[in-house]
């Protein structure tokens, strides 16, 4: 078996893709860094979807939309997104009708998830 050092040799790769871009310009990169040596890939959208639906730049039924049109192995995670993003734009009705409809969903991933058992924690805190 192999130590930590001998398994992870090379360079951290880190780049900032486009707003614009999408999961196949993201995996094009993703492989040149890896080609290249990186043994740890870390790839950065700001501007992106998510950015624009947690700070109310975009509906979460035109981001849960696009998830289901780009990206349809991550509703799980935009549906964590959504929860966000309406307690950060403190939508109380819909954070509220959000948790009724998938809150059984979600305490079955907190319950695997420290992140997002902690995000549904504040999210019943901001209903209250």
């Amino acid at each position: 078996m192999k130590t930590v050092r001998e398994a992870i040799r090379g360079f951290y790769g880190m780049a900032d893709l486009p707003p614009a871009a999408g999961p196949l310009e993201a995996c094009a990169l993703a492989e040149r860094l890896a080609s290249a040596g990186a043994s740890i890939v870390q790839l950065r959208q700001k501007g992106a979807d998510a950015a624009r639906l947690l700070t109310g730049k975009m509906t979460s039924e035109a981001f849960l939309e696009r998830v289901r049109a780009e990206y349809p192995g991550f509703k799980k995670i935009a549906q964590h997104y959504v929860l966000m993003s309406y307690v950060l734009t403190r939508d109380r009705e819909k954070t509220a009708l959000f948790l009724r409809s998938e809150g059984e969903a979600l305490e079955k991933t907190a319950s695997k998830q420290p992140l997002v058992k902690k995000e549904l924690e504040r999210a019943k805190a901001f209903i209250l």
